[in-house]
C-alpha cells in the first residue's frame, strides 16, 4: 500500500537514474533525515498486520488522490530497463507503477492486501499480474531482478513485523538484484491533535460528482506516530454528501532502522538518494531513495 498528506514527492521527473555503483551513491549513513508514510488508509488505531478492509472502503477514491502524480515513473521505467525484468512491486495499490510499466513493456507482478485496490488494479492493466497478499509473509516461489516498494508502502508494516517485510523483500530478490523503496521526508508537525483541513476539492471522472478531502492529524511526539483521519465528501443529488472516513496510525522510523533492517535481512545498502533525480540527499530534499542488493 502507499500514503500521503498532499507533499507527492520532488517536482521534476527524472530523465536518467545516476549509476547503481556503490562509488556514485550518496552515504548510506545513519545520518539522514528520518522518513516517513504518506498514507494509504488504515485501520483505526494501531495496525496487528495490515487490515484490508480500510483500504477497499477508500479504494474507488484512491486514483483521484493520486492523479497527476506520475514523478515517479521515469525512475522505475529506468530500472526496470537496466534489469531486463520482470518487476515485483510490493503495495501495489490500484496500479499506478504496475501499469505505467507494463504499458512501456515490462513483465510486472504487483502485491497488495486489499481486493478491492487490486480489483481497480486488473482493470486498469491486464498485461499486469497481481495477487492478493501481505507482504511480511509473502512467498510467490521466484525471485525478481527489480522489487519495488514506491511511495513509503513499508511504512505502513508494524514495526513487528519490519523484519519480516524485509526478509520477504530479499527472499524474492534474485541474485545480482536490487530493491528500491521510496521514503517521504519528514517534515515539522506539531504535537497533538492539528485542525481539520480540506486537502482538495476535485471533479470525480468515474461520478462526475465534486468529491473533496479533509485531513485531520494528532501527533504522538513520544512515540513518533500520527494519528490521521482521511475524509472523502462526496457531493450527491440536491446537495446530499456522502462521506466516506478512514481513520488510521502512522508510525515513524529513522533511516538508521532501515539500514539495521536490510542487514538483519541479508542486505546491503548501496545508496541513499535525495529524490527520484537520484541526486545527494540535502535540506530541500522532499523524499529518500533507498537502494539495496543482496550481501555477497
Amino acid at each position: 500500500m502507499t500514503q500521503r498528506s498532499g507533499n507527492h514527492g520532488a517536482s521534476t521527473p527524472c530523465s536518467r537514474p545516476a549509476s547503481t555503483t556503490p562509488a556514485s551513491m550518496a552515504t548510506c549513513s545513519g545520518s539522514t533525515p528520518r522518513a516517513r508514510i504518506w498514507p494509504r488508509s488504515v485501520a483505526s488505531g494501531r495496525m496487528q498486520g495490515v487490515d484490508a478492509a480500510p483500504f477497499d472502503a477508500i479504494a474507488r477514491y484512491y486514483d483521484l488522490d493520486l492523479a497527476g502524480f506520475d514523478e515517479d515513473f521515469p525512475l522505475y521505467e529506468e530500472l526496470s530497463q537496466r534489469s531486463g525484468g520482470p518487476v515485483l512491486e510490493l503495495g501495489c495499490g490500484t496500479g499506478r507503477v504496475a501499469a505505467a510499466l507494463a504499458a512501456a513493456g515490462h513483465d510486472v507482478m504487483g502485491v497488495d492486501i486489499s481486493p478491492a485496490m487490486l480489483e481497480r488494479a486488473r482493470r486498469r492493466d491486464a498485461r499486469a499480474e497481481f495477487v492478493e497478499a501481505d507482504i511480511a509473509a509473502l512467498s510467490l516461489g521466484r525471485t525478481y531482478p527489480l522489487v519495488i516498494a514506491p511511495l513509503g508502502t513499508l511504512l505502513h508494516i508494524e514495526p513487528e513485523q519490519r523484519r519480516e517485510a524485509f526478509a520477504a523483500a530479499k527472499r524474492h530478490l534474485a541474485p545480482e538484484g536490487r530493491f528500491v523503496c521510496d521514503l517521504p521526508i519528514e517534515t515539522e508537525w506539531a504535537p497533538g491533535a492539528q485542525p481539520l483541513v480540506c486537502q482538495w476539492t476535485r471533479i470525480d471522472p468515474e461520478s462526475g460528482r465534486e468529491v473533496s478531502k479533509l485531513v485531520g492529524m494528532e501527533a504522538d511526539v513520544t512515540f513518533l506516530t500520527q494519528r490521521v483521519t482521511y475524509m472523502f465528501d462526496e457531493l450527491g443529488e440536491a446537495g446530499a454528501v456522502h462521506r466516506t472516513t478512514s481513520v488510521f496510525e502512522l508510525s515513524y522510523f529513522t533511516v538508521s532502522e532501515i539500514m539495521l533492517l536490510l542487514d538483519a535481512a541479508g542486505m546491503r545498502c548501496e545508496g541513499v538518494y535525495g529524490g527520484y533525480e537520484l541526486g545527494e540527499p540535502g535540506p530541500e530534499s522532499e523524499r529518500l531513495i533507498v537502494v539495496a542488493a543482496p550481501r555477497d
